[in-house]
């Protein structure tokens, strides 16, 4: 599960993990997009970070105190297959570009928080770089792997927390040519 957090960050946990009072599960969605978090927080990356070397933190601010250098993105619906209503979310900016999500581990377990790269294997391995350390990560990264995003229907009785089977991102295997650039 992603949750926002009031500190601007969005983290992974599993479903049975514990609540957090400084953070939230909740999404607004127009037409299947995430559009905002549940306080009308709009997900945002750092260009600078993303232009010089292909990976950047996905934070969340108010429209008002989004950085000069942020872009503002959304999750939008991504499917294989035109003739199914299973779909994945991937995040797009303003200008179209697509980036994959990476959850990153740290060393000092502050919480597995979420990155967006151009490149999911290049990502990755910079994302785990010292070089990164102060400046994009925060901290030590001990591993980072391709978050998929999907958004399971509701159905009266369901529990929401357990429509996932896999309990780790690393389980999902993206396809490397499941993105065709126009």
């Amino acid at each position: 599960m992603i949750v926002s957090c009031s500190n601007g960050n969005m983290y992974a946990f599993g479903v049975d993990g514990e609540d957090n009072e400084h953070c939230s599960e909740m999404w607004s969605a127009k037409n299947d997009v995430l559009v905002t978090d549940g306080s009308q927080r709009l997900m945002h990356y750092y260009n600078n970070s993303m232009s010089a070397v292909g990976v950047s933190r996905l934070r969340l601010d108010d429209q008002e105190n989004i950085p000069s250098a942020g872009v503002v993105v959304a999750f939008a619906p991504y499917s294989e297959d035109d003739k199914t209503d299973d779909y994945f979310y991937l995040a797009v900016d303003p200008n179209e570009q697509v980036f994959y999500l990476l959850v990153c581990d740290f060393e000092d377990n502050s919480g597995s928080k979420i990155f967006l790269a151009k490149d999911p294997e290049d990502g990755a391995a910079m994302l785990m770089s010292e070089d990164l350390q102060y400046t994009v990560t925060g901290g030590k990264v001990t591993g980072c792997y391709p978050l998929t995003l999907m958004q399971g229907e509701y159905a009266a009785g369901d529990d929401y927390t357990t429509l996932s089977e896999a309990s780790d991102s690393e389980e999902w295997d993206l396809e490397d040519d499941w993105f065709e650039e126009e």
